[in-house]
């Protein structure tokens, strides 16, 4: 038996510098799972803003990318969704960002929304 669930991977922040968000758990998700990234508008002087999921088997090392979003740059706030496999994610996710230009600034958070196992 399955449900859906929705894993916040990145709660909503103000973020001003290149980083990466705390490890989250996803190992109950299967099949397909959809990302939303919501964003404001990026600020700054020529801001660009480079996200990635990111997924570890520790959640401590070896992080490497499992979706990389579109850049962001002066376009307006939006919310960007992409489709993953999370049949092929290791236990742990987290939300990287790199941020470019003069005082960048955005406001984001991402969810993952997809089946789960259901525990006994």
């Amino acid at each position: 038996m399955t449900k859906v669930a929705i894993a916040s991977i990145a709660a909503v922040a103000a973020l001003t510098a290149t980083g990466n968000g705390s490890a989250v758990d996803v190992s109950e998700f299967i099949g397909r799972a959809k990302l939303i990234l919501s964003h404001t508008q990026p600020g700054g002087t020529s801001p660009t803003w480079d996200f990635e999921l990111q997924h570890s088997a520790d959640g401590s090392t070896g992080w490497e990318v499992a979706h990389a979003f579109d850049q962001l740059t002066v376009e307006a706030a939006g919310i960007v969704t992409a489709e993953i496999d999370a049949d092929g994610l290791r236990q742990f996710v987290r939300l990287s960002r790199a941020a470019g230009g003069t005082s960048p600034t955005v406001s984001a958070s991402l969810v993952m929304v997809g089946k789960t196992r259901t525990m006994p």
